[in-house]
């Protein structure tokens, strides 16, 4: 774990059936690891009840140690009786961006 703060620079959703478009901050949102953050963030789920949606991501972009990195939180989403989504996150994983020769 480290001590240095990250600031939050964006957040999307790109899954087809979880979707947001992309939400930049500006100024960036600067987080600390001991806080806790609540994201807001209007998403379109139109799936029917008890439809379960594998795979969706929330993707945001950080700035961290002079670089910027992209942070994957894998989400299954299940749609309760009343529509709404309830996410169950699966897994995080980051990777900073242009590590593979691919500019952001």
């Amino acid at each position: 774990m480290t001590e240095t703060p990250m600031s939050l620079v964006s957040v999307r959703a790109p899954h087809g059936k979880f979707k947001a478009e992309e939400r930049e901050f500006g100024p960036e949102v600067k987080i600390s690891a001991q806080d806790h953050f609540i994201l807001d963030l209007a998403v379109a789920c139109e799936e029917l009840p008890n439809t379960i949606v594998e795979n969706a991501f929330l993707i945001l972009l950080v700035s961290w140690q002079e670089n910027q990195w992209r942070v994957f939180v894998r989400l299954r989403i299940t749609v309760d009786q009343q529509g709404r989504p309830q996410t169950t996150t699966e897994s995080i994983s980051a990777q900073q961006v242009g590590f593979s020769g691919v500019p952001g």
